[in-house]
C-alpha cells in the first residue's frame, strides 16, 4: 500500500497476502485493533472481483452477533477496495485439526449452539452463507466460535453475478442442492453443511476420502448416497441425522444440541422466514470461495468453488496468529504462472454433477451455474476417456448412434399424441429453415466438415481449465447447425405450450418470441421437442455433439482462431455478466462468428448430445463424448457467467431446468 492510512486506522504490518487480497494489521489513534484486507492492485479493474469484495463487506457491516467476525468499514483508497474488520486471535478449525487437536464433547456442543444461533440469526436477515466449513469457523482465545468468509453469501436484494451451472461453496460441504443447481439454495443449505462440518470434527477427518474419490464421485455421492455416519457417537448421530436429509425440505430448523432447554446458552431458535427468491449470489463464479479473512501464516485446506478465482481461496487464506501481539510474516511466494488457475467456481450450473471424471477445478469457473474455485489442476478426468468413432465420410454411424438419444417411448409418444396437433400444424422444414405458417422460423447453416485442434490451444493463453485438456486433433462430418439458440417462437410452435419448471418463461429473465427457449432439460429436448418437431418435418434434427459444438464456435474451416466465438473481444459477440443488465436478450444481437452462428459464446449456456467426460489425447473422428456420467455437456457460457471461450465446458445434470441453458439445432442432410 502506498498510503498506509485506511480511514482512521493505521496499517501497521503485513499479516499475509492470498490469492485476491492481502491483510494488514492495523491500529487507530485510541489503539483499537483492526484487520484490514485490502484488493490486490491487479484485480481492481475486474468488476466481478470487486463486487464480490463488496458483497462481502455490505453483508459484514450488517451484521451484529457474537458469533460472527464484525466488519467496521468499507472504503477504497488509492483506487483499491478496503474492508476494516475485528483482528482476531486464535485459529480456524481446519489449522486446528491440521495440528493435530480433537474436539471434547462440551466444545462441540458449545459450538454448535452458537453457530445455529448465529445463522438463525443470518437467515432471520435473509442472508445464506454458502460456503460453511472447518476454515471458516474461527474459535477466538475465549473459546468461542466466529463465523467467517460471506464472500459469496446471497442477499435477498441483489443480483446473482454468479456463472450459469457454477458451483458457489466447497464441494466437500455442499448440499445435493447445491451441488445440482446453486442458483436456487436458501436457508436449508447452510443446515446440510453445518451438520457435515461437524460429521468431520467429530470423526477427525474428512467427510469423503479425497485420496481415493474425485471430485465426480464426491458429487454422486452427496446427491445419491446418505453420508456414513457410524464413525461418530450414537448421540450425535441420532441428532445430525435429520440435518442430512437429502430433500431440504425434510431439514428441521436448527435448535440447540440440547434443545428441550431452550435457554441453553441464551440459544433461542427464531422462525426463520425463506429468503426471496431473487436472492443472489455474490460475484461469481466470478467470485467464490474463502476470502482472506483470516489473518497470519497458517495455510488452511484447500477446496472453494469460484468462477474466476476465489477472493481468497483456501490454500492462500491465512489465519491471525494467537500471539497477543502480532510479529510481521514474511510474504508468501506467488504460484507459477504456469499453473491453471483456480476455476471459477461453475458456477449453476450449477446446476450440476458432473460426469464421470475428475473434475472441474472446482465448480467455480458455472453454465450448470458455473462458480468454481476448485483448483483446476485438480478438476481430473472421467474415468471414461472420449470414444473415437470411425464414422463414414457423411458420418451417419455416429449419427444413428445420437438419434437414439431423441427416440420417444411409447407412453410418451401417445402422450404427445394428445397434445394440440393445431398449435404444430403448420410446422415444416424447407429450404434449409424450420417454417412456421409458412414463414422462415429457424435458419439452419451449413459447416463444411474438417479437422481442428480441440480444447486449450494457443488463444486461450493462460485462462484454460484442467478439463480443457489435453488438446487434441480431431475430424467431424459436414453438418448443418441452427443459426441461433432454439427460439421461445419455435418452442411453443412445436410444442404447444411453454415450459412451467421454475415459473417457466419470465419477463425479468427474458421473455419473448426471439428470446432463446430456456429451463428445458436435456430429457425434455431429446425425449419430447426433438422427437415432435422430427415428426412434424420429416427430418433429423438432434442436439450437437461436444466436438461438432466447438469446430462450429471456432468457426469451422473459416476459423480465425479467435478466443471466442467470432472475435477476441467479448463484447462484439456475447451477453455476460458485464454488459446483459441481468438477464438474456433476443438473439442475434452481437456480431455473428466466422459461419453466420450468432451468441454461440454467452446469452445462454447450450446442450450438447456428450456425457460429460475427460478428453482423450488420441486423434480422433466424430467422438461422442464419455460413455456414462452423471451430467451432460453444456457449451458457449451464458449471460451469467464472465467468459463465454470457444474451449470452456461445463455440464449439468440432464433433469435440471435452468434459466441459465438453451439449445441449438443440427442435421445432417
Amino acid at each position: 500500500m502506498q498510503n498506509n492510512k485506511v480511514l482512521n486506522y493505521t496499517l501497521l504490518h503485513q499479516l499475509g497476502v492470498g490469492g485476491m487480497a492481502e491483510v494488514w494489521y492495523a491500529e487507530n489513534e485510541i489503539g483499537k485493533k483492526a484487520a484490514v484486507k485490502v484488493l490486490l492492485p491487479k484485480f481492481c479493474a475486474d468488476e466481478a472481483i470487486v463486487a464480490r469484495f463488496q458483497n462481502e463487506a455490505k453483508v459484514m457491516v450488517q451484521l451484529d452477533h457474537p458469533n460472527i467476525r464484525q466488519a467496521y468499514d468499507y472504503t477504497t483508497v488509492d483506487g483499491r477496495p478496503c474492508m476494516v474488520m475485528e483482528y482476531l486471535e486464535g485459529d480456524d478449525l481446519s489449522t486446528r485439526m491440521k495440528h493435530g487437536e480433537r474436539f471434547t464433547d462440551e466444545q462441540l456442543k458449545k459450538w454448535w449452539n452458537q453457530i445455529a444461533d448465529a445463522l438463525n440469526y443470518t437467515h432471520a436477515e435473509g442472508i445464506v452463507h454458502r460456503d460453511l466449513k472447518p476454515s471458516n469457523i474461527f474459535v477466538d482465545k475465549k473459546g468461542n466460535v466466529k463465523l467467517l468468509d460471506f464472500g459469496i453469501a446471497k442477499l435477498k436484494e441483489s443480483i446473482s453475478m454468479t456463472r450459469t451451472g457454477a458451483m458457489m461453496g466447497t464441494l466437500m460441504y455442499m448440499s445435493p442442492e447445491q451441488v445440482m443447481d446453486t442458483k436456487h439454495i436458501d436457508a436449508k443449505t447452510d443446515i446440510y453443511s453445518l451438520a457435515v462440518t461437524f460429521v468431520h470434527l467429530l470423526m477427525g477427518k474428512a467427510p469423503y476420502d479425497t485420496t481415493t474419490s474425485n471430485d465426480f464421485e464426491i458429487r454422486e455421492n452427496i446427491v445419491r448416497h446418505e453420508l456414513d455416519l457410524s464413525g461418530i457417537p450414537a448421540e450425535w448421530q441420532n441428532f445430525l441425522r435429520p440435518y442430512l436429509a437429502k430433500n431440504p425440505k425434510e431439514r428441521p430448523a436448527l435448535k440447540a444440541f440440547d434443545a428441550d432447554s431452550a435457554d441453553r446458552g441464551g440459544f433461542v431458535p427464531p422462525v426463520v422466514p425463506e429468503p426471496s427468491a431473487s436472492v443472489a449470489a455474490a460475484s461469481e463464479e466470478t467470485v467464490v470461495g474463502g476470502g482472506a479473512n483470516v489473518e497470519g501464516t497458517s495455510v488452511a485446506e484447500e477446496g472453494t468453488v469460484a468462477d474466476v478465482p476465489p477472493m481468497d481461496s483456501d490454500e492462500n487464506t491465512v489465519a491471525e496468529s494467537s500471539s497477543a501481539q502480532p510479529q510481521p510474516q514474511p510474504q508468501p511466494q506467488p504460484k507459477p504462472k504456469s499453473q491453471p488457475r483456480s476455476r471459477k467456481v461453475w458456477p449453476w450450473v450449477l446446476a450440476v454433477v458432473l460426469a464421470v471424471v475428475v473434475l472441474l477445478v472446482l465448480l467455480v469457473r458455472g453454465c450448470a451455474d458455473g462458480a468454481k474455485t476448485e483448483n483446476k489442476e485438480e478438476r481430473k478426468p472421467a474415468a471414461n476417456d472420449t470414444v473415437a468413432l470411425q464414422g463414414d465420410a457423411a458420418g451417419t454411424a455416429d449419427t444413428t448412434a445420437l438419434m437414439a438419444d431423441a427416440e420417444m417411448t411409447e407412453e410418451e409418444n401417445k402422450e404427445e399424441q394428445t397434445s394440440s396437433d393445431e398449435s404444430t400444424s403448420g410446422v415444416t422444414y424447407q429450404n434449409g429453415s424450420i417454417m412456421v405458417n409458412g414463414k422462415a422460423c429457424y435458419k439452419m447453416v451449413y459447416v463444411a466438415g474438417g479437422t481442428f485442434t480441440m480444447g486449450c490451444a494457443g488463444e486461450q493463453g493462460s485462462d484454460c481449465y484442467i478439463d480443457e485438456t489435453p488438446a487434441h486433433e480431431v475430424t467431424v462430418s459436414g453438418f448443418y447447425m441452427g443459426e441461433t439458440e432454439v427460439t421461445q417462437a419455435l418452442w411453443k410452435a412445436v410444442m404447444g405450450s411453454e415450459p412451467t419448471y421454475n415459473g417457466g418463461w419470465t419477463s425479468g429473465m427474458g421473455r419473448g418470441d426471439n428470446y432463446p427457449a430456456y429451463r428445458m432439460g436435456y430429457y425434455d429436448i431429446v425425449n419430447k421437442f426433438i422427437p415432435k418437431l422430427n415428426k412434424l418435418t420429416g427430418k433429423k434434427f438432434r442436439l450437437p455433439t461436444e466436438a461438432e459444438w466447438e469446430y462450429a464456435a471456432r468457426g469451422g474451416n473459416k476459423s480465425h482462431g479467435y478466443k471466442y466465438s467470432g472475435s477476441n473481444n467479448v463484447g462484439d459477440v456475447a451477453w455476460i455478466v458485464k454488459n446483459c443488465g441481468s438477464k438474456m436478450h433476443p438473439v442475434k444481437g452481437m456480431w455473428a462468428n466466422e459461419l453466420g452462428l450468432y451468441d454461440m459464446s454467452g446469452n445462454v449456456c447450450e446442450w450438447c448430445s456428450d456425457y460429460y467426460g475427460s478428453y482423450s489425447s488420441s486423434a480422433q473422428i466424430n467422438p461422442k463424448g464419455a460413455s456414462s456420467s452423471l451430467c451432460r455437456v453444456n457449451r458457449g457460457g451464458s449471460w451469467f457467467a464472465g467468459d463465454g471461450r470457444v474451449t470452456e465446458r461445463d455440464y449439468c445434470t440432464p433433469d435440471s431446468h435452468s434459466a441459465y441453458v438453451g439449445f441449438r439445432l443440427v442435421i445432417v442432410q
